[in-house]
């Protein structure tokens, strides 16, 4: 299994460019291992360093943690550039509603 697209964190201030690094908005993963000799596994925590978002759930595979991710990155994103409620006008500045747009466009090799 993979993940095609990791969603930003909410709480970017500009519109991801080339002279950001890598990890801007991305999430981290703190691991830790379950049980005394870790005979339990690994457990995963997906949360943004620099807001704190996410990190108050663990699973027991990276996958699984990084798919919570974007269900609640996606979930925020829309809130803020569609609105809750129909027919509300959103409240995002206006690069914050393109760039939900963008994220949420489907992928070029899936239509080919």
């Amino acid at each position: 299994m993979k993940i095609k697209r990791i969603l930003p964190c909410i709480c970017i201030d500009h519109r991801p460019e080339h002279g950001d690094s890598g990890t801007y908005g991305m999430p981290a993963l703190q691991v830790y291992q379950c049980g005394l000799e870790g005979e339990y596994g690994q457990r995963y925590i997906p949360y943004c360093p620099n807001c704190g978002r996410g990190g108050l759930s663990d699973f027991k595979s990276d996958y699984s943690a990084l798919k919570y991710w974007n269900k609640l990155q996606y979930s925020l994103w829309q809130a803020e550039c569609e609105g809750i409620f129909e027919g509300e006008e959103p409240a995002a500045e206006p690069w914050r509603i393109e760039f939900f747009q963008e994220l949420n466009a489907p992928d070029k090799e899936a239509s080919l």
